[in-house]
């Protein structure tokens, strides 16, 4: 479920790997796709942050 909000632009990440949630998600979606506004990833390198950066320009509003 999450790689597919990813790939629409629906969510993303910061630097930091902290979850970004499009404004076009409800509460109620956010509730039925077990998405927690406290979730993170782990950042391995810079390349990811470059990719994040550019996912976060390219698809998320």
């Amino acid at each position: 479920m999450h790689d597919a909000l990813f790939d629409k632009g629906l969510i993303s990440f910061d630097e930091n790997g902290k979850i970004l949630i499009s404004s076009k998600l409800d509460k109620n979606e956010l509730k039925l796709m077990n998405i927690d506004k406290g979730s993170n990833i782990k950042i391995n390198s810079e390349e990811q942050i470059e990719f994040l950066k550019y996912h976060r320009k390219k698809y998320f509003p």
